[in-house]
Parts: C-alpha cells; sequence; structure tokens
C-alpha cells in the first residue's frame, strides 16, 4: 500500500463520511485451489490514514472464509463493533459462494455491476451460477445484469431461483430479493413497500 491508497482513504472521508476503512491484499501461491494463501487486511482512520490494527493469516484458498472470518474479527474488535454472533456468522458465510472459483468470479461480477458493465457482469455471474447453480446472491445479481442488457424474462428466472434459495440469508438480503422479485414482475408498488 501506497500513496494511492492513502489519497482512496481521504477521498472515502471526505465523500462517504467514513470513519474507518478497511484496505488488504492477498496472494496466492501455487494452484488456485490446493496452493497457499495469504490474507493481509488493515483497518486505518479514515481522517488520519493512520493504521488502527493489522490482520494477516494463511491457508489454502478453499479456507478464505474461515481466514477472512478470523481477520475481521480481529478488525471489529479494533474498531469497537465486536465479534459477529455464531447466526450473523452463518449469514455471511452463506452470502458467498463456498466454490472458491464461484467466490472469484462473483467477485469479479460484482465489480463489473458497480463499473456498469452489466455485459462484464453477466458473463461472470452466469458461470458462477454453472459451478453453484443454486446460490441466491449470485442469481440476484445475474438478475439485475441481465434487466439492465434488457432480458426481462431471463432476469426474472434469475430471481426466482434466487428467491427459492434465499432462506440462509440474512431477513434483509432476502427482502432485497423479494424487493427485486417484485420489481421485475412489474410490481412496484410492493418492490417499493419492501
Amino acid at each position: 500500500e501506497g500513496d494511492s491508497t492513502t489519497e482512496m482513504v481521504a477521498r472515502l472521508h471526505r465523500q462517504l463520511g467514513a470513519d474507518l476503512v478497511v484496505a488488504g491484499s492477498y496472494s496466492i501461491v501455487g494452484a488456485p485451489d490446493d496452493g497457499l494463501l495469504r490474507v493481509d487486511l488493515r483497518l486505518r482512520d479514515a481522517s488520519t490514514g493512520e493504521v488502527v490494527e493489522e490482520s494477516g493469516d494463511r491457508g489454502t484458498p478453499r479456507q478464505i472464509f474461515e481466514l477472512l472470518e478470523r481477520e475481521g474479527d480481529t478488525l471489529r474488535v479494533a474498531a469497537g463493533v465486536g465479534t459477529l454472533s455464531p447466526s450473523e456468522a452463518m449469514e455471511v458465510k452463506a452470502s458467498w459462494p463456498a466454490d472458491p472459483e464461484a467466490a472469484r468470479l462473483f467477485s469479479s461480477g460484482l465489480q463489473s455491476l458497480r463499473r456498469l458493465d452489466a455485459s462484464a457482469a453477466r458473463d461472470a455471474l452466469q458461470r458462477a451460477a454453472e459451478i453453484e447453480a443454486e446460490h441466491p446472491l449470485i442469481h440476484a445479481n445475474l438478475a439485475e445484469a441481465l434487466s439492465e442488457l434488457g432480458y426481462e424474462q431471463l432476469a426474472t428466472d434469475a430471481i426466482v431461483i434466487a428467491r427459492d434459495n434465499a432462506s440462509g440469508l440474512s431477513n434483509s438480503m432476502s427482502r432485497l430479493i423479494d424487493a427485486s422479485y417484485y420489481e421485475l414482475s412489474g410490481q412496484m408498488n410492493r418492490a417499493v413497500t419492501i
């Protein structure tokens, strides 16, 4: 991390009013499925850019969620918000694909959606859905990409899969999926109410 990270943290503080920012990096040595994964996270004071807490761990790519959970607990304690309850931890796990390749594709799809590149998002999320065919958030975001591209029936099909498999998600995530379902099915009043 260098000047660009410090500038980004300062910009987040100015534009969003963020008090704390998590920044980090990862590296994989060896094969993507069974190599060595190193994850490093830093909690920064957004007003000064100073590192408040650092956390790093290593394992295999298949252990990424356990690594992030342990590191996240360290950063949450440093931020004064405490650790996740077991049920909250389960909801977080349910929100990300278990397969590392599906998780990578899901992350790539989310980045493409944020960059307003619905075509790239669709491609990445469709590949993720081939790996984890019932993952609700993959399908919810795929529905968004498809809708932006004008494929309304395919978007509706994807949001139905998301809705049918949302039981392990938090109540707020399930409600967002429900709202998307109603929006895609033309029931805007119900979508807005949710």
